[in-house]
């Protein structure tokens, strides 16, 4: 069980003004994000691999098959996050899907709906930081709506940059004989080694 849903089976109903209905509301919204996370690793997670193993030549191979993403737009998005993650420009590129991730896929799946919008009132104080030593939602965005995308886009710029923080790094893996992905050096700045 996850952070979110352990907290939100936890609270008491004294602990939300409206009680029941406001207990219901955030199940639901603790419910679809769980759905939403299991959309983003359908949507996202496949290219990693496919990084992973072919590097940029395999997700160009990807784009030009015209399968990389659902429509056109999109996967002249993504690709153009894979390329600049294969220039050694990681945290640029790594901007970018975190920022499909959080607009294109769960914004209109999760948070768009009415539900989630009166739901992200009560998220903001269950969200803890996204970094070690950083601070809670309601910290770093005071006013804000869980469920709004500018407010939780501000949140992981503010948070130490986490939006900037390379989780792909280029070059960290290259295909050995035989096909093999195997580790190589990559001169990262963002994760020291």
């Amino acid at each position: 069980m996850n952070l979110l849903a352990s907290t939100a089976a936890d609270l008491s109903h004294d602990a939300l003004p409206g009680s029941k209905r406001a207990a219901a509301e955030l199940r639901y919204a603790v419910e679809q994000l769980g759905e939403g996370n299991g959309d983003v690793y359908s949507d996202v997670y496949w290219q990693y691999l496919a990084y992973e193993y072919g590097g940029i030549k395999q997700i160009q191979a990807l784009f030009d098959a015209g399968t990389l993403a659902k429509d056109y737009k999109t996967a002249s998005k993504m690709l153009s996050a894979w390329k600049l993650i294969a220039d050694g420009k990681s945290s640029d590129g790594n901007e970018l899907l975190l920022y499909h991730e959080q607009h294109d896929v769960l914004q209109p799946l999760v948070f768009d709906e009415l539900k989630a919008q009166v739901a992200g009132k009560y998220l903001n104080k269950l969200v803890p930081a996204l970094v070690p030593g950083g601070t809670s939602f309601s910290q770093t965005v005071p006013d804000g709506n869980y469920s709004v995308f500018d407010d939780r886009w501000k949140e992981m710029v503010d948070q130490g940059g986490v939006a900037r923080v390379g989780l792909v790094h280029p070059n960290q893996y290259q295909l050995g004989s035989g096909g093999q992905s195997t580790e190589s050096a990559h001169g990262c700045t963002n994760c020291g080694r």
